[in-house]
């Protein structure tokens, strides 16, 4: 039996979880010259691990490969992005990432309404992310219990309990 992308997108996506990215992109690289495409699942493991490394140029440049080869990054994939950025303190990034995912028509969900609600607020702007609870709304994506402990995390945080507590 021979390994298919399948096989090894399990051990890469291993490293990945384990944090070794550098042994995650070894395996890539043999993959790549065994004629074998990495899955969506691959690339997204491999940003991950970068953006848990603050590697987000890597990341990036990462989605660019992936775009050129005519792979369409799916909202799993553009959440880790995200994620990553948000992370990292990259905020306009994160929401320029949000601006792509509605031209490549992948349409946000909560999660990547709480990963920017999380980066605001850990950035200390708590009312712009209410500010994104609005959106959601007016998006028809439903607030999750995430949605609003993030807003009443960020209110107390700043100490402004009146306010977490009207959250």
């Amino acid at each position: 039996m021979v390994p298919d992308a399948i096989t090894y997108n399990i051990l890469i996506n291993g490293y990945c979880r384990s944090g070794n990215a550098k042994k995650a992109f070894i395996l890539r690289n043999e993959v790549l010259s065994k004629g074998i495409e990495p899955t969506k699942e691959t690339y997204t493991s491999l940003i991950y691990v970068l953006s848990k490394r603050k590697g987000m140029n890597e990341a990036d440049d990462l989605l660019e490969k992936i775009l050129r080869k005519g792979v369409l990054p799916d909202l799993v994939m553009l959440n880790a992005l995200i994620d990553g950025h948000c992370a990292n303190e990259n905020m306009e990034c994160a929401f320029s990432l949000l601006r792509e995912m509605d031209k490549m028509k992948v349409h946000p969900d909560e999660v990547t309404y709480n990963t920017l609600m999380e980066g605001r607020c850990r950035a200390g702007k708590v009312e712009e992310a209410r500010e994104l609870l609005d959106e959601m709304k007016r998006r028809g994506i439903k607030p999750d219990y995430i949605s609003y402990n993030t807003l009443i995390s960020g209110h107390s945080k700043r100490g402004d309990m009146n306010d977490a507590f009207k959250v």
